[in-house]
């Protein structure tokens, strides 16, 4: 029986959906998660296979957990937890170890003072990294992996609930004047930037509409007004109120590693809007083919853009959907499956 452990922080739907997957296509396979508490921003109701073994991090002995597993492959969602870390400190027996991590690369002193240090001292515990897209690879190079370490794929989900709406929507030709946020309320997303570009795109298109579901800190100075509609945090069974209408989905986000949501909104045939700070931008955009992208944090070029959107002719629109849904493809669970087998698959440096 092969042992896979996941070390990770904020556990998430889209990779729940990977993990139930995996484990249902590869039985000789026994899967354990160490995770971190759920986060009240994002209160989401994970639905594991039966198969999976779970453990909150503060609520078991981690080492001697460790220890006793045995696991042969290790994967560590990032390093910020140094308890995570220094399990890898741990060679008494053979596996493999892989480094999650979805930052891009911005050239920031701080960027530049990190990627030393775990070059130095912490690049010698991971074989491989497991990272979204391309975006993330100079990112990684600069952390001391070589291009054949460097894996991508790693943010995906079960595509098949936005599968399902893109169908029902291919035969019509309609995308519906509607704006569809969906994410968190926080600064950094970017979403007062939305409300405010919304607030002045509305006066010269009165006959369209913004909807936004998340919740977090903002959610008590949410916008007011009478085209904004605000639905709060919906899991994903909920989103059919969002999705039966096919429109334009936005993100704009100040900094964002991937945005997933961006992903399923392409699978579901949605046209894009999103800020040059959004990491799936490289790989589910074209720019001006199937959506645009805006300077992040820039209202006036949001407007402009949701203006070029709104002056589509609705053929036009209906191509811009049509290629979301075929670059949403790229990674999927079947990719994902493959990646994690590969791993397995692989000689431990041990």
């Amino acid at each position: 029986m092969r042992k896979i452990l996941f070390l990770y922080s904020e556990l998430s739907e889209y990779s729940v959906n990977c993990m139930n997957h995996f484990v249902k296509k590869n039985s000789n396979t026994l899967l354990n998660i160490v995770h971190w508490e759920i986060n009240d921003e994002a209160p989401f109701k994970f639905n594991f296979d039966k198969s999976i073994h779970l453990f909150q991090k503060n609520k078991i002995d981690l080492n001697s957990f460790f220890q006793k597993l045995q696991p042969d492959l290790v994967l560590v969602s990032g390093w910020m937890d140094k308890d995570y870390l220094n399990i890898l400190k741990n060679r008494s027996f053979s596996y493999t170890s892989i480094l999650l991590f979805d930052n891009y690369w911005s050239g920031s002193l701080k960027q530049k003072i990190g990627s030393i240090f775990f070059k130095l001292f912490l690049k010698k515990r991971f074989n491989f990294c497991w990272i979204p897209g391309e975006i993330q690879r100079n990112f990684a190079l600069q952390l001391g992996f070589n291009n054949q370490e460097i894996n991508l794929g790693f943010y995906t989900t079960d595509l098949s609930f936005f599968e399902k709406h893109f169908k029902n929507h291919n035969h019509k030709k309609t995308i519906s004047k509607k704006f569809i946020y969906v994410g968190r309320y926080l600064k950094i997303k970017g979403v007062q930037d939305l409300w405010d570009a919304f607030e002045l795109f509305s006066k010269n298109h009165p006959e369209w509409e913004l909807h936004c579901a998340g919740a977090g800190e903002l959610s008590t100075e949410k916008k007011d007004h009478p085209k904004i509609f605000h639905h709060g945090f919906l899991q994903q069974n909920q989103l059919d109120l969002l999705i039966k209408q096919r429109g334009i989905f936005v993100m704009p986000s100040h900094y964002d590693h991937w945005g997933v949501a961006v992903q399923e909104f392409s699978s579901a045939g949605f046209p894009l809007i999103l800020s040059d700070a959004v990491g799936a931008g490289c790989a589910f955009l074209v720019n001006g083919e199937n959506g645009f992208s805006y300077e992040s944090k820039n209202i006036n070029d949001l407007v402009e853009k949701m203006t070029m959107i709104a002056n589509l002719p609705e053929e036009q629109l209906d191509k811009f959907g049509n290629l979301s849904h075929e670059l949403s493809n790229l990674y999927n669970l079947t990719t994902w499956n493959d990646t994690l087998n590969n791993f397995l698959n692989k000689r431990s440096y041990a």
